[in-house]
């Protein structure tokens, strides 16, 4: 019998990596950000496959002896579970009382491995934890992320869970800076997933047999169900198995195929319960696994016998527990903690299940799932059930079969709950009492004033006339009051249109429009519609507001903006994305003008030609590309680096450069090569081949690369944190600059050529004499890697960004940092100056790009919108 290559509804482990594939990419972006920092979260819709991708995927990029990973489920508590797992894990006996960090600490001196503590279906901790579980987890994480121990830590949850993070950022401020996305499988994964294990296996494939599944599974949308993809293969290499168990053929004629296939695990879920001898109790144990938000849940053999009673069914555990094992056997649910507890196989199951569940059967999951959740914060905080809370299960009670330490809560709630409602019965009885007292009091008092009232009464009347008068004047005034309020909000929102138009003059046009915006919202109250119809005018229709970009909807980039350059003439700007294209846009009207489309991978960067025709890309396919800009069309496509990669990741253009004539054009790639393009020929030049050791952190053996002015020289940054400088003529290497201590991040030329500037990863921003090869400046005002460094188009100036968040201007002939921009939430990705030097621009992750004024050292505007983290401006 041959090795079935498809895991049904279980996740892929490390020993499954000869039959994992078509998840190689994603393999290559978690193990790339688990370095960028101790924390990484990871996301995606359920079934997208983000276990196996951790357990066999980023496994298997680990030497045995690179990591230890540790697996938490939260089971009844994340803590428990967690200081569980490390007391399984350690060879030393630890002691019960200590803390996380030495516990971890311990283990990693049992194994001296680096620890990854990986919490997978974390969304578990949201949905059954309570605040001060949520709480005292994110305290632990934070007490051991700022130990010395050597420890990483990944939470990997379904993505419609995120909001609910919001209660552990408090305690862990950064948790959301290093993430990851898993996305659906496209239909070429799809089709590795199913053609490559099957050759490692042994089974044959009719050809057309993998677009035949791929059609039938494809949703109106494109998206494709792993978890559909897995059942389906499964169910293939059974029906193949059986007709030659040692040869199976897979082939388009199989009735699995012939037949319609509508949702693939609904019907999985049908077929099993149908051929049980009593399927309605095989649905109500699988109704017992799942909570009311439509997840899998951890139970034992009492949970499900009690949930069923409460439903209104009793069950004997004898034929409970045949029915657990009948669903063990048929992969719908799997042991765990040795046979103690149960839980379904997939969340995908359990949505399926969910959508069975009755409304009555709904309020008692509810019920017991609000009983199970109260005990736990009564067990951490001592508080029992209000009185709300008793009133709403008390008709369900009786059907609960409450037990135990559960059923003593609810008892202690209610005499707690009686307690005080004797309390309040004795007070009302008290004022009870007092109050007829004072009622007694009163009406002897009010026959002896009775009298008087009667001699009242006339005056009363005489003083209701007086009061009617007193009334209409009162009126009067009222009517005057609102005249005048009207008046004065009138006044008060031209008032503010004036301020508007005097920050207009003074060019604060963010404080402007505030002003306007003042004035629409009080002119709006007091009806002045012309005076209102000016103010919208101001806000939108004035020129001398910045412009803020914009499109029809379908003009926007799809993904992350990897690269933007203004044209020589500085008329055009154009932006490079992760959805592969390339957009061109007006800059006085922010209007889109082209959209290049070609690239088969994200764009890595672009470059304007010179004399501003022509625009280069460079990409993730491994290809350049140079478009017309007068047309919009490709002129031609430069393929020449290697694509053959020493890592799982194929090897990609890093950087476009072109010549100062306009005449070639250099390019940088993963392959650790520099290339040469003459533009009129097409001719390639093989310039530089770099160090081919592998970086793990930096696989990109070449960093950055920059174009003298006078074209005769070309810097490069290579992997050993020096700069070398080779002549373009000869390809000779002429010097080598030392001195920083990380990888360079940017190189920039100043305008006469005479000075190169270098910003890399030890924080440090350092300026050569090219002359001499010297190094003449080092600012150390950053306090974190300097990402980008570009020189203002008169020399006189540079600017610096950093991973801080802050922009800094250093003025070159003192040294002397002249400006300090703060203003993104996130770390600065690129900076680049306009072409009259009068504006800098910014690009950060927190997904937006800042313009700022050099003479007034204000932010100018702010684009907001991309999707994605905006990588290179």
């Amino acid at each position: 019998m041959i090795r079935n290559p498809f895991k049904f509804l279980d996740a892929y482990t490390k020993e499954d990596n000869d039959i994992f594939f078509g998840r190689s990419q994603e393999t290559e972006e978690i193990y790339t950000q688990v370095f960028y920092s101790d924390l990484l979260l990871v996301y995606g819709a359920s079934g997208t496959g983000k276990t196996s991708l951790l357990q066999c995927g980023l496994a298997n990029k680990f030497d045995d002896t690179d990591w230890l990973p540790i697996n938490i489920r939260r089971e009844q508590n994340v803590l428990e579970a967690l200081h569980n797992e490390l007391n399984r894990t350690a060879v030393t006996d630890i002691k019960s009382k200590t803390s996380l960090p030495e516990k971890v600490k311990s283990i990693y001196l049992d194994y001296f491995k680096p620890i990854y503590l990986i919490f997978d279906q974390f969304e578990e901790v949201l949905i059954f934890g309570d605040v001060d579980e949520q709480r005292k987890l994110a305290e632990e994480i934070s007490a051991l992320r700022n130990s010395d121990i050597e420890v990483k830590i990944i939470l990997v949850i379904r993505e419609e869970y995120l909001a609910g993070l919001a209660t552990l950022e408090k305690t862990l401020p950064d948790l959301f800076d290093n993430r990851i996305r898993i996305e659906k499988i496209s239909r070429a994964q799809a089709t590795e997933v199913i053609e490559r294990p099957c050759a490692v296996c042994g089974v044959e494939i009719e050809e057309g047999v993998s677009s035949i599944v791929l059609d039938k599974l494809t949703k109106d949308d494109g998206s494709i169900e792993l978890t559909w993809l897995q059942v389906l293969m499964d169910r293939l290499i059974k029906t193949a198995a059986e007709a030659n168990p040692n040869k199976p053929y897979l082939t388009g004629n199989d009735p699995v195929l012939s037949a319609k296939i509508g949702d693939v695990l609904a019907d999985f879920l049908e077929e099993q319960l149908s051929l049980m001898t009593d399927p309605e109790a095989g649905e109500r144990v699988l109704k017992t696994m799942i909570s009311m938000q439509g997840t899998r849940k951890t139970v034992t053999l009492d949970d499900v016998i009690n949930t069923i009673a409460s439903m209104g069914h009793k069950m004997q555990p004898d034929k409970v527990q045949n029915i657990l094992q009948h669903f063990i056997s048929v992969r719908i649910i799997r042991e765990k903690d040795e046979g103690s507890t149960y839980e379904l196989r997939h969340d995908g199951l359990a949505d399926k299940i969910f959508g069975r569940i009755t409304a009555i059967e709904k309020d008692l999951l509810e019920i017991r799932q609000t009983l199970e959740n109260r005990y736990q914060e009564y067990k951490n905080r001592g508080t029992l059930l209000d009185a709300s809370t008793l009133e709403f299960i008390a008709p369900y009670e009786s059907r609960l079969y409450l037990k135990g330490d559960v059923e003593k809560f609810v008892k202690e709630s209610k005499r707690e709950i009686e307690k005080q409602k004797r309390r309040i019965r004795r007070i009302k009885l008290t004022a009870f009492a007092l109050a007829f007292t004072c009622l007694l009091f009163f009406t002897i008092w009010n026959l002896r004033e009775r009298k008087k009232a009667d001699g009242y009464a006339k005056d009363a009347k005489q003083n209701e006339m007086k009061a009617n008068e007193n009334t209409k004047r009162a009126n009067d005034k009222e009517r005057e009051a609102k005249e005048q309020l009207v008046e004065s909000q009138h006044n008060l929102g031209m008032m503010f249109n004036e301020k508007a138009k005097i920050s207009l003059d003074k060019k604060e046009f963010n404080e402007a429009r505030l002003y306007s915006l003042y004035a629409l919202s009080i002119l709006k109250k007091d009806g002045g519609e012309k005076e209102r119809r000016n103010t919208i005018n101001q806000i939108f229709n004035n020129p001398d507001y910045p412009l803020i970009f914009s499109s029809p909807k379908s003009g926007h980039h799809d993904s992350s903006i990897t690269s933007i350059a203004y044209a020589p003439d500085g008329k055009t700007l154009a932006s490079g994305s992760a959805d592969n294209t390339i957009k061109l846009w007006n800059v006085a009207t922010g209007k889109l003008i082209a959209n290049f489309n070609g690239h088969s991978g994200r764009i890595n960067s672009i470059s304007w030609s010179p004399d501003g025709k022509t625009l280069a890309s460079g990409s993730a396919d491994n290809t350049i590309k140079l478009w017309n800009i007068a047309t919009g069309k490709q002129i031609t496509n430069f393929n020449g680096h290697s694509s053959v990669s020493v890592l799982i990741s194929p090897n990609q253009i890093s950087t476009v450069v072109w010549s100062p004539d306009g005449k070639m054009l250099a390019s940088s790639s993963s392959d650790s090569t520099i290339k040469l393009w003459n533009i009129t020929t097409g001719k390639q030049i093989d310039y530089f081949k770099g160090n081919t050791r592998i970086n793990l952190f930096f696989p990109n053996q070449i960093s950055k690369i920059a174009w003298s002015p006078d074209g005769n020289t070309l810097a490069i940054g290579a992997i050993d944190n020096t700069i070398k400088l080779s002549d373009i003529s000869t390809s000779k290497q002429i010097a080598i600059l030392v001195g920083h201590s990380d990888l360079i991040n940017s190189l920039a030329w100043s305008p006469d050529g005479k000075t190169l500037a270098s910003g890399a990863k030890d924080n440090t921003l350092k300026l050569w004499n090219v002359a001499n090869n010297k190094q003449i400046a080092n600012f150390k005002s950053h306090t974190a890697w300097i990402n980008c460094v570009v020189w203002s188009p008169d020399g006189t100036k540079l600017a610096s960004g950093s991973t801080d968040k802050t922009i800094k201007i250093w003025d070159f002939a003192t040294g002397k940092q002249i400006a300090n921009f703060k203003g993104h939430s996130d770390l600065i990705n690129s900076i680049t100056w306009s072409p009259d030097g009068k504006t800098l621009a910014s690009a950060a992750n927190d997904n937006t790009i800042k313009l700022w004024d050099i003479v007034t050292n204000k932010q100018i505007t702010n684009f907001i919108g991309h999707s994605k983290l905006i990588n290179s401006a």
